[in-house]
């Protein structure tokens, strides 16, 4: 990481007015206000160059990295910043300009979402996440259930399914979860769980989905889906160690209010039985002796 830091501020330092990436890639690597800096740079000259881009495929390209770097500021804002005086302000003129520069970007939508749902503003929230859904929910799932051929030339990228990262689409799954939005939670964490099952998250995640359907819906059938995901979320976290520790505890705590299934259950007690009846056996041979 350190050499990354070193390669990078070099590269700033030799050419400081060309290559909006190396600033974008370094700020990714920093926090706070550094970060924040490196942003701007690389925005300023992202913004410089944008007009003089004749390709169509270029200027699309760069006005998403245009847009995905606004949302980056915003989240800096969201967290790192928070205590600023200016936060809240700048925080939504940045994502104003990211969905500006390119109301195609998935990441802008969905930005703007976090924002309301942190100022619980539930309606906006929903409306704004679905319509970073829109953008690539369907064609990603056409991709999963071998239907690629249904999703629309133009949105259907063969080497990239999703526009989103993995990371990105988690916190997708936490925010629609968090709405209540129980169907599209399931279908984004079914497609994280297709491209790497052994990562605990999108298993920790679908137990928790579960659990609440369950205590809301009051149906048996996710009780069972939620004990089977914690379940799988431990095996993985055996194998692949997750470091987030709270995480964990949370398994741990949804199995107990969980409890055994049935059939656990059932054998547990048939075998307390057979013990007792044994011990009494023990007991009653041992007062006629």
């Amino acid at each position: 990481m350190e050499k990354a830091k070193q390669c990078l501020g070099r590269s700033i330092t030799v050419l400081p007015n060309e290559g909006h990436a190396k600033f974008f890639t370094l700020a990714q690597l920093l926090n706070g206000q550094d970060s924040l800096e490196l942003y701007k740079q690389g925005i300023s000259i992202l913004t410089s160059a944008l007009p003089r881009l004749e390709d169509a495929d270029d200027k699309k390209e760069a006005a998403k990295d245009l847009s995905s770097a606004h949302c980056a500021i915003a989240e800096l804002y969201m967290t790192d910043l928070c205590d600023n005086p200016e936060a809240e302000a700048e925080c939504i003129q940045s994502i104003t300009n990211g969905v500006e520069v390119d109301p195609t970007n998935a990441e802008a939508w969905q930005t703007k979402a976090r924002l309301h749902l942190i100022k619980c503003e539930f309606d906006q929230a929903k409306t704004d996440l679905n319509k970073s859904l829109d953008l690539w929910l369907p064609n990603y799932m056409a991709v999963l259930e071998n239907r690629a051929h249904e999703a629309s030339k133009e949105a259907f990228d063969p080497v990239e399914v999703c526009p989103l990262l993995f990371t990105t689409r988690l916190v997708t799954a936490r925010m629609l979860i968090e709405l209540e939005e129980w169907e599209k939670a399931n279908q984004v964490l079914d497609g994280l769980t297709e491209e790497d099952d052994e990562v605990v998250d999108p298993w920790y995640l679908l137990g928790w989905l579960n659990k609440l359907r369950a205590d809301f819906e009051k149906d048996q059938i996710y009780t069972g889906n939620a004990r089977y995901f914690l379940n799988k979320a431990k095996e993985v976290h055996a194998k692949n160690p997750t470091q987030d520790q709270e995480m964990v505890r949370h398994i741990e705590e949804l199995l107990t209010e969980l409890g055994p299934e049935e059939e656990e259950a059932e054998e547990e007690g048939d075998a307390k039985d057979e013990w007792e009846d044994v011990d009494s056996d023990n007991n009653e041979d041992a007062m006629d002796e």
